[in-house]
């Protein structure tokens, strides 16, 4: 209906995301110019269209198994962070890339770093959880 205002795209996008609808979301971001995928409103819903495709749908149970048995088995921490992302689990998604940036802040080429960044972009920058996140973020880098 607006094809020309980002935060109609971005919102569009995001609720085709959470619909379920990633394929049409992902057709949505791509088919609007370069200048409008760079407004904030888009780039927040590529993040988060970013997030849903690459998250894996993986059992927390035996994920949190394998950390029970050994809590510096980043792929398993890594995992849990994507499982607890799927299911809406933010802080929980949070809390375990912050643990794996904590124990190995370049572990995978700081593939976890990129992606809590990521999900502070889906969630937007200037929204009160992102803020206390980076926060987090910044404790556990520079103390």
């Amino acid at each position: 209906m607006a094809p020309e205002r980002p935060d109609v795209i971005g919102g569009l996008a995001r609720a085709l995301i959470a619909n379920g609808e990633i394929e049409e979301a992902r057709a949505l971001v791509e088919s609007v110019p370069e200048d409008i995928r760079k407004k904030p409103e888009v780039a927040r819903a590529s993040a988060a269209l970013e997030l849903a495709s690459a998250t894996p749908t993986a059992d927390t149970a035996a994920l949190d198994s394998r950390l029970a048995v050994n809590p510096d088995d980043h792929e398993a921490r890594f995992e849990l962070a994507g499982a607890k992302m799927a299911t809406g689990d933010r802080d929980g998604a949070s809390d375990a890339l912050l643990e794996l940036i904590r124990r190995d802040r370049d572990w995978n080429e700081g593939s976890a770093r990129a992606r809590f960044l990521q999900l502070l972009e889906a969630q937007g920058l200037a929204d009160p959880w992102s803020r206390e996140q980076r926060r987090k973020l910044s404790a556990v880098l520079f103390t």
